[in-house]
């Protein structure tokens, strides 16, 4: 096993800013040895040719069939990575824009963490991000502010299990973590939410408040920055009443899917929260309220927090 670094990038049509990704990731001033590797779903832009042609060392997947989301294709190079050696892996998305120390400030505080609890209890580190526009102008220093998130709520899989707090793209996590985390199941919500379930549970997490990328938005983003504060939670509970149903419907479903992949390790008052939050919908009103109270369950901010248990 060696002390390197492996960057795992999923790229889908990325062909309008992977390159200058990848140029801030090369930029990187690291003192450790780090490496990239590509998972390339089948596009229909020049995303191959620019991947074919770059001018640094890099591995690339070219997945004969598509992964079907980017969850799926972040589990194919999770599954490549724990074929290989090393030790540390940071999440890319093809969009962004890291900062030149990411990769060594990433390494320098999973390190002190293992220095702490151990390289084999599964670990995790996740930063701000500054929020800009397709053309990296600024629209908020913070993602975490932008969004209203008290990223606080990380330290309990509680809390965990109906919003993630971290965005994938900001992660550096330890080996133990990545083969806790194994394939990831087809239908979790998203790849990050997932990860942070596992490492809540079987691990740590830990945070630095300080952006280490520029979070592009555009038109193509899977997910997004939504931005926060009370007109947007009025927006949320007015108009995307259905959206909110699903969600919450989703997290159940994961919820049922780790006890199905974790329950035999679980602690039991661990299984016996999970196996009762995935079946939350069949209960009655009250019960349902009186759960999540007595779990001291709450979402990233006041107003998703209301909306919640609104809608719970």
């Amino acid at each position: 096993m060696t002390d390197s670094a492996l960057v795992l990038l999923a790229a889908y049509n990325g062909a309008s800013y992977i390159e200058e990704q990848l140029d801030t990731i090369f930029r990187s001033k690291c003192s450790s040895e780090f490496s990239v590797v590509v998972g390339l779903d089948p596009s229909t832009d020049n995303t191959q040719l620019l991947l074919s042609s770059y001018k640094h060392t890099l591995k690339v997947l070219s997945h004969q069939t598509p992964s079907g989301s980017a969850s799926q294709n972040f589990s194919r190079l999770m599954a490549y990575a724990r074929e290989q050696d090393g030790s540390y892996y940071f999440l890319c998305d093809q969009d962004d824009y890291w900062f030149d120390d990411k990769i060594q400030l990433g390494l320098e505080n999973i390190k002190r963490m293992e220095g702490l609890y151990g390289d084999n209890v599964p670990l995790l580190l996740f930063t701000d991000a500054q929020v800009v526009r397709q053309d990296l102008s600024l629209i908020s220093p913070s993602f975490w502010q932008y969004e209203g998130l008290d990223v606080s709520i990380s330290a309990s899989y509680r809390n965990l299990v109906v919003q993630n707090v971290g965005q994938g793209c900001t992660f550096v996590f330890n080996r133990a973590l990545l083969n806790k985390v194994g394939e990831i199941p087809l239908d979790v919500r998203m790849h990050d939410h997932w990860i942070m379930l596992v490492a809540s549970v079987f691990g740590r997490i830990e945070y630095l408040a300080r952006p280490t990328l520029q979070y592009r938005q555009h038109e193509k983003n899977v997910i997004g920055s939504q931005g926060s504060g009370l007109s947007a939670a009025v927006g949320r509970v007015l108009f995307r009443r259905a959206e909110i149903l699903s969600a919450l419907a989703a997290s159940q479903r994961q919820a049922s899917m780790f006890v199905d992949k974790y329950g035999a390790e679980l602690k039991e008052a661990q299984l016996e929260f999970f196996k009762s939050f995935s079946t939350l919908s069949g209960r009655n009103f009250l019960h349902r309220k009186y759960f999540c109270a007595i779990h001291s369950m709450r979402m990233a901010s006041f107003y998703r927090t209301i909306g919640f248990y609104l809608f719970i």
